[in-house]
C-alpha cells in the first residue's frame, strides 16, 4: 500500500472533530424525582441503550467518511493485479537487428518479441510515458508516447540489416526516461540474446540505477551462414577491358561446399562452391568503363538477410603516368608491373598523372605525386615546385629526422599495412590558409602522407597533389620492400586520377560522403537529403546507395553489406542482464515475462471506489440520523428520567 499524495494525509486530523463532538456534547436530560413516573425507568434504560448504540454507529460512519475522503485525497494505491500506479517512465528497447529476421517455429524472431512487448504494454497505465527504442535503428528518433501510440509503433516495427548494439540502446533509453519523466523509471529489453548484440559493458552498466528487465522468448535457432567479405580485383579497382578477380568469404555454419552465385546487372556471370574454409574465387568477365554493380547470392536458410551481399565499384581506363626526375629501382619496378598488368599507361609526355622526385624539370600543372629526394639539398627546389603547383604543403628545409617510428592512422584508401616502420622522414608543413589533409601519420604525430585537393575555381586552377614525407628507399622506410609497395603506388595514382569514390560499409555504420553530396538514393528508391553532412547514418538496409550532387549528377556509389553472421550460441538472460548493469534482471519465456513486468508497479489507485463507498456511507449516516430525530421526544413530552 502506498500513496501518490501523502501530504494529504495531514487532513486526517479532521477525525478529531466528530470525536470531540461526541465526547463533549451537551446532555439535555433533567432529573425528575416523583413516584408517578418510576414505572418508566425500565423502559427508559432500554431506550437509552438503543440511543447510545445509534450515536456510536453515527460516530463510526462519520469517522469512516472522513477517513475515506482523506485516503482518496492522498491517492491510495493498493497492490491489485499488475497495477498502473504510480505513473512511470518506461522505455521498451526492441531488438530489431538483422538476426531477428530469422524464422523460428514458422515465425520471425521479431514477431515473438513484438508479442512480448504488447503483453507488457497491456499492463501500463494511461498516465505512463512510454518510449520505443529500436536497437537496430539507432538513427531513428524516439518520442514519449501513450499506450495506443506505443502499440502502433511496436506493431509497425520491421527488421533492419544492421546488427543491434543493446548496451548502447539501453544507455539511450536511460537518458530518455531520466530527462523525460518523473520517477519511477523502468527499462524493458527484448532480444533473442545473440552474443554479438551484447558487447561487454562496464560494471555500472549503461542503464545506471534504473531497474531493467531483459526478456527473451527462449527460442532455439538453427545454424546460419552468410557472406562476410567480398574482395574484387585483389583490393584494387578494376580497369576497363581486364578480367576482374573476385573472392567471396563465408562465415557462420556451415560454410564448406556451399553454392555461390555472382550476378552483375541482373545477369548470372559466375558460380561455384566454397572450399573447406568457406572461400570461393572466380573471375568476372571484362567490364566497360563506368560503374560495375552486382551481388553475391547463397542458397537461402533461416536468415535470408545475410545470404545476399551487394558490391559496386568504378571501372576506369588506366591513368596515363609520366615521370620527372630519377626514380628509385623500387618505384621503377612497381610502375613497370602496374603498366604490364594494365593498371596504368606509362608515357613520356607531360600529361595525365605526374610523378616528380626532384622539383626540377616539371612544368605542367597536372595531378602530381611528390616523392622527396634522398639528398636534403634538393628540398628547396621541391618546395618551389610545390608552390608553383599551388599545393598546401611544403617540406621543411632544416633536416631529415633519423628516428624509427611506425605509420598510424593511415587512410584505408592508401592500402598501407599496420605498423609499417619509417626510419627517416622530412617534416611536412601545412601552408597557412591552404586546404590540405593528412592521410597518414607517424607514431609521434608527424604527417607522413599529405594531400592537397586542388581547386578548379576561376583564377585558382590548381591540381591535386599527394606528398610522401620519406624518400622511397630502404634507408628511409620499409615500404619499398614490403608487399604494400605496389598497392600503395596504384592507390596513390588512382586517388590523383580523380576516380569516383568506391565505398563499402557494414549495415548500421555511417557511409562516408564525398564533398558536394546533396542527396542519397537508398535501396528501394527512398531519397535522403544529406546536404552539409559528411556521412550517412541511415544505413539499415543492404544494397547500393547512389550519392548525387545538387544537380542530380552521380558523385559516387556505396555498397552496404550485411554484418558477418555469428555461430555462437545465445546468451542466457542472466548473462545478458549482467552486461547491462547490477540492477538488470533476466527472464526467459513468455510466462515468466508476464509475471515480471512492469516491475515498477505498486498497484492501482482506488480513489473511485473510495468515493463510491463514501457516498454509500453518507446515505447510511443520513438515514440513521433521520431515525434519531424521529425517535427524539418532543418538548412537551416527559424527559428521560434516568439520565
Amino acid at each position: 500500500m502506498s500513496f501518490l499524495a501523502p501530504l494529504f494525509l495531514l487532513a486526517a486530523a479532521a477525525l478529531a472533530i466528530p470525536l470531540l463532538l461526541h465526547l463533549f456534547r451537551r446532555r439535555e436530560g433533567q432529573v425528575q424525582s416523583f413516584p408517578a413516573l418510576r414505572y418508566l425507568r425500565k423502559t427508559s434504560r432500554e431506550r437509552r441503550r438503543i440511543v447510545r448504540l445509534r450515536q456510536f454507529l453515527l460516530l463510526i460512519l462519520r469517522l469512516a467518511v472522513i477517513a475515506l475522503l482523506v485516503l482518496a485525497g492522498a491517492r491510495l494505491v493498493l497492490p491489485l493485479g499488475g497495477g498502473d500506479q504510480p505513473p512511470a517512465g518506461i522505455a521498451i528497447v526492441m531488438d530489431n537487428g538483422i538476426q531477428t529476421a530469422r524464422v523460428v517455429d514458422d515465425r520471425r524472431v521479431l514477431d515473438h518479441l513484438v508479442e512480448m512487448a504488447l503483453d507488457a504494454l497491456e499492463r501500463t497505465g494511461p498516465d505512463d510515458r512510454i518510449w520505443i527504442v529500436p536497437a537496430g535503428e539507432p538513427w531513428r528518433p524516439a518520442l514519449p508516447l501513450g499506450r495506443e501510440e506505443a502499440r502502433r509503433r511496436i506493431e509497425e516495427l520491421e527488421t533492419t540489416s544492421a546488427r543491434s548494439d543493446l548496451p548502447r540502446a539501453v544507455a539511450r533509453a536511460a537518458s530518455l526516461v531520466e530527462t523525460g519523466a518523473a520517477p519511477p523509471h523502468e527499462i524493458l529489453v527484448l532480444s533473442d540474446l545473440e552474443p554479438s548484440t551484447f558487447p561487454e559493458a562496464s560494471p555500472s552498466g549503461p542503464a545506471g540505477a534504473i531497474p531493467t528487465v531483459v526478456g527473451s522468448p527462449g527460442l532455439e535457432p538453427g545454424p546460419n551462414r552468410g557472406v562476410s567479405e567480398i574482395l574484387l580485383g585483389g583490393g584494387l579497382p578494376p580497369r576497363a577491358g581486364i578480367p576482374i578477380p573476385l573472392a567471396v568469404q563465408l562465415a557462420g555454419a556451415p560454410i564448406e561446399d556451399q553454392m555461390v552465385r555472382v550476378v552483375v546487372s541482373d545477369e548470372l556471370v559466375a558460380a561455384g562452391r566454397t572450399d573447406d574454409g568457406g572461400r570461393l574465387e572466380v573471375e568476372l568477365p571484362p567490364a566497360q568503363e563506368g560503374w560495375l554493380t552486382g551481388r553475391v547470392e547463397l542458397e537461402p536458410d533461416e536468415l535470408r538477410a545475410d545470404d545476399v551481399a551487394h558490391f559496386t565499384l568504378s571501372v576506369r581506363s588506366p591513368p596515363r603516368v609520366s615521370t620527372t626526375g630519377p626514380l628509385s629501382r623500387f618505384v621503377e619496378a612497381g610502375l613497370d608491373l602496374l603498366d604490364e598488368r594494365g593498371r596504368i599507361q606509362r608515357t613520356s609526355q607531360d600529361f595525365g598523372v605526374a610523378i616528380e622526385t626532384t622539383g626540377v624539370g616539371g612544368t605542367g600543372r597536372h595531378p602530381t605525386l611528390i616523392l622527396p629526394p634522398a639528398d636534403p639539398t634538393g628540398i628547396p627546389a621541391m618546395n618551389r615546385r610545390l608552390e608553383a603547383l599551388g599545393a598546401g604543403w611544403r617540406f621543411q628545409l632544416d633536416e631529415g629526422i633519423p628516428s624509427t617510428r611506425t605509420v598510424e592512422d593511415a587512410d584505408p584508401r592508401l592500402r598501407l599495412p599496420e605498423a609499417l616502420q619509417v626510419h627517416r622522414s622530412f617534416r611536412l608543413e601545412a601552408v597557412e590558409g591552404a586546404e590540405g589533409t593528412v592521410l597518414a601519420r607517424l607514431s609521434d604525430g608527424m604527417p607522413w602522407v599529405a594531400y592537397s585537393p586542388g581547386s578548379s575555381e576561376p583564377g585558382e586552377d590548381t591540381p591535386p597533389v599527394l606528398l610522401l614525407a620519406s624518400p622511397p628507399d630502404t634507408a628511409s622506410s620499409d615500404l619499398p620492400t614490403s608487399a604494400a609497395m605496389i598497392p600503395f603506388l596504384s592507390a596513390a595514382l588512382e586517388l590523383l586520377d580523380g576516380a569516383p569514390p568506391t565505398l563499402s560499409v557494414v549495415a548500421g555504420t555511417p557511409l562516408p560522403l564525398p564533398p558536394g553530396a546533396h542527396t542519397v538514393e537508398a535501396p528501394g528508391g527512398t531519397t535522403l537529403p544529406v546536404g552539409g553532412r559528411s556521412s550517412l547514418t541511415e544505413t539499415g538496409r543492404t544494397g547500393i546507395y547512389r550519392i548525387l550532387d545538387r544537380e542530380g549528377e552521380l558523385l559516387g556509389q556505396g555498397a552496404v553489406a550485411p554484418p558477418p553472421p555469428s555461430s555462437a550460441p545465445p546468451l542466457s538472460p542472466d548473462d545478458a542482464a549482467a552486461r547491462l548493469g547490477e540492477d538488470a534482471v533476466g527472464v526467459e519465456g513468455f510466462g515468466e515475462w508476464a509475471r515480471s513486468v512492469p516491475a515498477s508497479r505498486r498497484g492501482r489507485e482506488v480513489w473511485r471506489p473510495l468515493l463510491a463507498l463514501t457516498f454509500l456511507l453518507l446515505l447510511a449516516e443520513g438515514w440513521l440520523a433521520a431515525r434519531r430525530d424521529r425517535d427524539r421526544p418532543a418538548r412537551n413530552e416527559p424527559a428521560d428520567l434516568s439520565s
